[in-house]
C-alpha cells in the first residue's frame, strides 16, 4: 500500500523532444525562433519558384517562314476559350534583316546606347480567368563569329536569363516562372559588345533564331457561373433574406 502511494506521488516526467514547449523569459512561446522558421521557408520557397524546370507541356511555337517574318502561334485554347494568345516576332531599335533562310536572322546588334538596345520584340497574353504555371521559352540560335557572344532575355525590367552564344546551333531556355492573367513583352538583345570570336561587336555581325516556342501548364483560376447556378444563388439569396425579416 505504501509503495503504491509512493508511486502516486511520484512527479511525471515531462515528455521529451519536440513536444515540449520553450519559453522566453516573458512567459511566451519562442516567437523569435518562429519568425526565423517563417524566413528561412519564404526564401527556399522563393528559390524554388526561381529554380522551377519549364513544363515540357508545348502551347505555341512560332513558325520561320523567312528571316524577314514570323508567323504566330495560333492561339492555346482550353473548353474552346483562348486561354494564351502570341503576337509575332518584331525587330526594333535598329536590327535589320540578314538574308532570306526560314529562321529569323538578324544583324545590327551592336549599340551606343545601354538604354535602347536593337532587340528582337514579341508579346505573350494570359488571357483573364486563366494563368500559366512553369512557363518558358525554349529556343535554338546561334551567332556568327562576329556576332553577340552573350544574349539576355529581359522581360519588363527584369533580366530572366543570359546565353553565351556558339558559332553552331545550341538549344536555350528562358524560364518565366508562374505568370497570372496579362500582357508580357519579352526582348532579345545583345548584353555586351563582345562577339563570339572575342573581338568587338559591329553592325555587321549576325544571330539568327532556329526554333523558338512557349511551354507552360494552364489552368483556369476562376470559374464563371452558368445562368442557371446564378439564377439558384440569387433564389438563396433571397430566401434567407426572407428568413431573416420573418425572425424579427
Amino acid at each position: 500500500m505504501r509503495a503504491w502511494v509512493r508511486c502516486i506521488r511520484t512527479p511525471l516526467a515531462e515528455p521529451p523532444g519536440p513536444f515540449v514547449l520553450q519559453h522566453n523569459h516573458s512567459g511566451a512561446i519562442g516567437t523569435q525562433n518562429m519568425k526565423k522558421t517563417l524566413t528561412v521557408l519564404a526564401v527556399m520557397a522563393i528559390a524554388a519558384a526561381a529554380y522551377a524546370e519549364i513544363s515540357t507541356t508545348k502551347l505555341g511555337e512560332w513558325a520561320f517562314a523567312s528571316s524577314e517574318s514570323t508567323v504566330a502561334p495560333d492561339p492555346f485554347k482550353v473548353d474552346d476559350v483562348t486561354a494564351v494568345s502570341f503576337s509575332t516576332l518584331s525587330r526594333a531599335g535598329g536590327l535589320e534583316v540578314n538574308g532570306s533562310s526560314a529562321n529569323f536572322n538578324s544583324k545590327g546588334w551592336n549599340y551606343t546606347d545601354e538604354t535602347a538596345k536593337p532587340h528582337v520584340e514579341l508579346t505573350i497574353t494570359v488571357a483573364s480567368g486563366f494563368k500559366v504555371d512553369n512557363a518558358g521559352l525554349k529556343a535554338n540560335a546561334q551567332s556568327s563569329n562576329t556576332g553577340p557572344g552573350t544574349m539576355e532575355w529581359i522581360m519588363g525590367n527584369q533580366t530572366l536569363t543570359t546565353w553565351n552564344m556558339t558559332s553552331s546551333a545550341t538549344n536555350y531556355d528562358v524560364p518565366m516562372g508562374n505568370l497570372a492573367a496579362g500582357a508580357y513583352t519579352l526582348k532579345q538583345q545583345s548584353a555586351n559588345l563582345t562577339t563570339v570570336g572575342g573581338g568587338t561587336l559591329g553592325a555587321g555581325g549576325t544571330s539568327r533564331l532556329t526554333t523558338l516556342q512557349f511551354n507552360g501548364d494552364v489552368s483556369k483560376t476562376s470559374a464563371v457561373p452558368e445562368p442557371a447556378t446564378m439564377s439558384l444563388l440569387g433564389l438563396g439569396a433571397l430566401a434567407m433574406a426572407l428568413r431573416r425579416k420573418l425572425r424579427k
